[in-house]
């Protein structure tokens, strides 16, 4: 199964993202420019489909785990694996930038059994087939339907740091110092914010999760992907 690399932990997601998040949150926002942010979706023939009229907004339809994951067509983008249910975001070639989030519930036992391989068992990949491949896929969603519209990104201006927060929005996925731009988590995308302000210190004792509370919104636009691994 094409999953990322993953850790032995409740909630199993991509290695890279992980410590790429770990790195960012030990050593605070660094100066480097995010990649720039992407446009909300515009409607497209259904990924897969050479007729122009199909809509993309209905999940291609798999009956496992494992066929989705075999499907050459299938460009996985993150996996999360619970104690009850396996998440695998994907996208599809030639299908734009729609996403779709597939999720199977995971019977008593198979998450603790996955956590107890050895990733260095010349074996793993196949014993994790074995154990993700046959799950029942119960609901496959169109993800672009949750990415907020331009009013509502408009709305944002203003607000400070705490009330993204009690609103719902997730501590910052980056940040840039230089720039004020932080990248914030809403549903299963993200957001490129510009604060107002300077932050205090030298960008290293930065803190992006506290320090970022007082600072007010200037602007936001959609980014791309976030957490969609979390249900």
């Amino acid at each position: 199964m094409k999953i990322k690399e993953e850790n032995k932990m409740k909630k199993l997601t991509a290695l890279l993202l992980a410590a790429a998040a770990a790195l960012a949150l030990l050593s605070g926002c660094g100066g480097t420019s995010p990649q720039s942010p992407a446009s909300p979706a515009p409607a497209a023939s259904a990924p897969g489909s050479s007729d122009p009229a199909a809509d993309p907004s209905v999940p291609p339809e798999f009956a496992t785990m494992g066929e989705l994951d075999q499907d050459p067509r299938v460009i996985n983008m993150e996996t999360s694996l619970y104690e009850d249910k396996y998440v695998y975001v994907f996208t599809l070639e030639d299908g734009g930038d729609h996403y779709y989030r597939a999720v199977a519930d995971v019977p008593e036992g198979v998450a603790e059994e996955f956590w107890s391989l050895d990733f260095d068992d010349p074996e793993y990949d196949s014993k994790v087939s074995a154990l993700l491949d046959p799950l029942p896929i119960v609901r496959t969603e169109y993800l672009n339907e949750q990415i907020l519209p331009r009013e509502e990104l408009d709305k944002l201006v203003g607000m400070t740091g705490q009330e993204l927060y009690d609103a719902g929005w997730s501590t910052p996925l980056y940040c840039n110092t230089e720039t004020m731009e932080f990248k914030l988590g809403y549903g299963p995308f993200a957001y490129l914010l510009v604060m107002d302000g300077e932050a205090p210190g030298s960008p290293e004792e930065f803190d992006m999760v506290e320090d970022i509370k007082p600072l007010k919104v200037v602007s936001a636009e959609f980014s791309g992907l976030g957490n969609a691994g979390d249900l």
